[in-house]
């Protein structure tokens, strides 16, 4: 995720160049791969049309899972110093400021169970496994209309409630229909 700070164009209609990607890469049988440049620009508009824009529902939701994975790291360091209120507290707090996230939500679950168990290694672990996890994971641009067919998405797009072992209940995955 990149944040950009662009100033006003003052260039009439033309489009205001924000950035330009160059792209080399190294294939698996060591052969070279270049991509062409590519250029984000932003188009002119009228101050009314610039205010009325809605955010993009997608980049919200990955903000939200940023915003959450750095809870789940003040959860887990307050794991290690044996703070359960604390991680209480912060669970109760993201409940809340994630609501209308089902992903965060199912996740958050998961880790008040950890909690209510007391197993200070155990919810480290997972606080640490789940914050990466929502720190780094791809997202697909249908996945908003995804949620449902969560099953079927390559692994690498699923978003499990739970990272360890503590997904599997009698050696099955509890994310995916039985």
């Amino acid at each position: 995720m990149l944040e950009l700070d662009v100033p006003a164009p003052t260039n009439g209609d033309a489009p205001t160049p924000l950035l330009q990607l160059e792209i080399n890469a190294t294939g698996l049988e060591g052969q070279l791969i270049v991509f062409p440049p590519a250029q984000l620009k932003l188009p002119a508009l009228p101050a009314q049309a610039w205010e009325a824009l809605l955010p993009d529902p997608l980049v919200l939701q990955r903000l939200n899972e940023l915003e959450a994975g750095k809870l789940l790291e003040r959860a887990r360091t307050a794991a290690q110093k044996g703070d359960w209120a604390g991680i209480d507290r912060l669970l109760d707090e993201a409940k809340q400021r994630f609501a209308d996230n089902p992903w965060v939500q199912e996740v958050l679950a998961s880790m008040a169970e950890l909690a209510r168990q007391k197993e200070q290694a155990h919810f480290a672990k997972e606080a640490r496994y789940s914050s990466r996890l929502m720190n780094t994971r791809l997202a697909s641009k249908e996945e908003p209309l995804a949620m449902l067919g969560e099953a079927e998405a390559p692994a690498f797009l699923r978003r499990k409630s739970a990272q360890g072992k503590t997904q599997f209940r009698d050696g099955r995955d509890e994310n995916k229909p039985v």
